[in-house]
């Protein structure tokens, strides 16, 4: 349908719209459809991870793979994924704080630990002095384009961050860069 080929080459910006405003009233006519782009596109693709998005509602079957998929999407991409996810946070959390805390992989632990902001804010698991050192020292050290978005995705946890992000700003050795990013997220 064109309603799925449409979905499936948005922007990801725009794939809640597209599943809330229009596909609402098509889903069951869109099923087929929206199965097959799913099956049928590259695991790393924006057409497999929208397809899998609009499916959610009814098939909790592309749950694990939106679940590792939002570890990997683009600091762009990753409010309007996770926010799609929340529905199902708790189905989540466990698996997030335990790829936040042990993951050899630091950008899967910082994606991780984004969703938990959002998903789980107020858990004591923030309180680790070893996690936000982490969590401060990976958001000063990325791109300049990536800020924004991160520090958007950490905002409801910023609280627990201020400690770790004063040090980064205090440290007269640390890049001007970083330095000057600690200060734009404690501002």
């Amino acid at each position: 349908t064109r309603i799925v080929n449409a979905l499936v080459s948005a922007d990801t910006s725009q794939v809640s719209n597209i599943i809330k405003k229009e596909l609402i009233n098509f889903r069951q006519a869109a099923k087929d459809d929206l199965k097959q782009a799913f099956e049928e596109s590259p695991a790393d693709s924006n057409a497999k991870l929208h397809a899998a998005l609009a499916m959610l509602p009814d098939d909790k079957s592309v749950l694990p793979f939106l679940k590792d998929r939002l570890l990997t999407v683009t600091p762009m991409q990753f409010e309007h994924v996770r926010d799609l996810l929340k529905d199902d946070k708790a189905e989540l959390v466990d698996d997030y704080w335990k790829t936040a805390q042990t993951d050899e992989t630091p950008e899967l632990r910082f994606q991780a630990a984004g969703a938990l902001a959002s998903f789980d804010p107020n858990n004591e698991e923030w309180q680790g002095e070893d996690f936000q050192t982490f969590i401060a020292g990976h958001l000063v050290g990325v791109r300049p384009s990536e800020l924004l978005p991160w520090t958007n995705a950490l905002r409801p946890v910023k609280e627990h961050l201020t400690a770790a992000l004063s040090t980064i700003y205090s440290n007269p050795e640390a890049w001007e860069q970083v330095r000057s990013f600690a200060t734009n997220t404690l501002a």
